[in-house]
């Protein structure tokens, strides 16, 4: 286990196991005073391929900087918060450069802050085919921003009502804005409306804004007016009497 330590926090790191394409990282934080919210920012040659405790907010080549889920997000002073990952590469080295904001000894600074993403909700009548979310970059850059996106089902379901999507979207150099096209599934059967989610779960060169967008989906079909009923006259007999006998 290695320390680190900032004028905002100490950070113990420890390389728990490693192979030849990865290893599993275990960290654990320490702030010298409370914190509602926390960063860790360092640099790593491989890919992060899952985080627990802890996501990723930006990737700028090697530098790394990951946060605070919303339940661990307070640390009160002298408390210690914990989270790892399994990185994905034949190197073995993690190197620490700021803790919650703050360099680490000679550590150069952490990159300027980045601009961040949004994605907005979205609307549209199932016949239309297709249902459009936009992306958008709080500011432009000299880079391209590539965003990692995934749908999620809701009353709304995959192939039954949309396709599902699990991919990545380029906003260019200079350009502000993407938009995400997700084909709808259109039936003829009268439906209540449905809605599902895309969520942003990474983008390279920005930090994530607000990234979960809902899609709603109106449905126009009317259901065919019922039968008129069917009015039948049964027939009859009727036997008279014998007076006489």
């Amino acid at each position: 286990m290695t320390v680190f330590t900032s004028s905002s926090a100490t950070l113990n790191l420890d390389i728990r196991n490693t192979w030849s394409t990865g290893m599993i990282v275990d960290v654990s934080l320490t702030p010298v005073q409370s914190v509602d919210g926390w960063t860790v920012t360092f640099d790593y040659s491989g890919d992060i391929g899952n985080i627990w405790n802890a996501r990723v907010l930006s990737q700028v080549g090697d530098r790394y900087v990951v946060e605070a889920l919303g339940y661990n997000a307070n640390i009160a002073a002298g408390g210690t918060v914990s989270f790892g990952f399994q990185g994905r590469g034949s190197v073995h080295e993690v190197t620490p450069v700021a803790l919650i904001g703050e360099p680490i000894g000679d550590a150069p600074p952490p990159p300027p802050a980045l601009p961040t993403v949004s994605v907005s909700d979205a609307t549209a009548i199932e016949e239309d085919g297709q249902i459009s979310f936009d992306l958008t970059l709080s500011e432009a850059v000299s880079e391209d921003v590539a965003i990692s996106y995934r749908t999620q089902a809701g009353t709304a379901e995959a192939v039954n009502d949309f396709t599902a999507a699990d991919a990545q979207i380029i906003i260019a150099a200079g350009q502000t804005s993407a938009t995400v096209v997700i084909d709808l599934s259109d039936d003829d059967a009268p439906e209540s409306t449905e809605t599902f989610t895309l969520e942003i779960l990474s983008a390279t060169g920005a930090d994530l804004g607000d990234a979960s967008g809902t899609g709603t989906i109106l449905d126009t079909d009317v259901a065919p007016p019922p039968e008129p009923p069917v009015v039948s006259i049964a027939d009859a007999t009727r036997v008279e009497g014998n007076p006489g006998g």
